[in-house]
């Protein structure tokens, strides 16, 4: 309902619209029980799943991506990607990848293995698929990457590795 005081005729009346909304509020929450739907499926994934805008933004994570990297869901949105979650000596060929993925060249990058730099300092070595994120016109306006700790396997292919060179 929205109304307002009109003076017509040296008369005040009081003129309002009134208008059925209820078709709008079924479909609002509709889109807000889909919404986590889609929520609840991210966050029982066993990887992290991060979706970074074009700049390298944080627009998504799920509940395992913010636990590998020790941060709250809203400590991470909205920050750079590079710049906050890679290690230093990493970041500018991270970044590079990133733009490879970005210009559309997907298959250099399609599974790429990288470190992350936690809360606590740790680095975890991760292996990520990586897939486009297109607008409605078809432009490529971010990308989506799911990542696997295999920092422990990288540890052991190591010491195994060594066995074999000492043999």
């Amino acid at each position: 309902i929205n109304a307002c005081v009109i003076e017509l005729g040296g008369r005040k009346l009081l003129l309002s619209i009134i208008r059925d909304i209820t078709e709008r509020k079924r479909a609002e929450e509709e889109l807000q029980k889909s919404r986590q739907r889609a929520q609840h499926y991210l966050d029982i994934a066993g990887v992290m799943l991060i979706l970074l805008d074009a700049q390298g933004r944080v627009q998504m994570v799920n509940r395992k991506g913010c636990e590998m990297l020790g941060y709250s869901e809203a400590d991470i949105l909205g920050k750079n990607w590079f710049d906050n979650y890679l290690p230093e000596p990493e970041r500018e060929k991270i970044r590079r990848v990133f733009n490879q993925i970005i210009g559309g060249n997907l298959a250099s990058a399609e599974y790429y293995e990288n470190e992350i730099l936690t809360a606590s300092g740790d680095v975890l070595t991760v292996a990520w698929h990586n897939s486009l994120l297109l607008d409605e016109c078809g432009k490529i306006n971010g990308a989506l990457s799911s990542g696997e700790d295999i920092t422990e396997r990288k540890k052991a292919e190591e010491k195994i590795k060594e066995q074999l060179d000492y043999l």
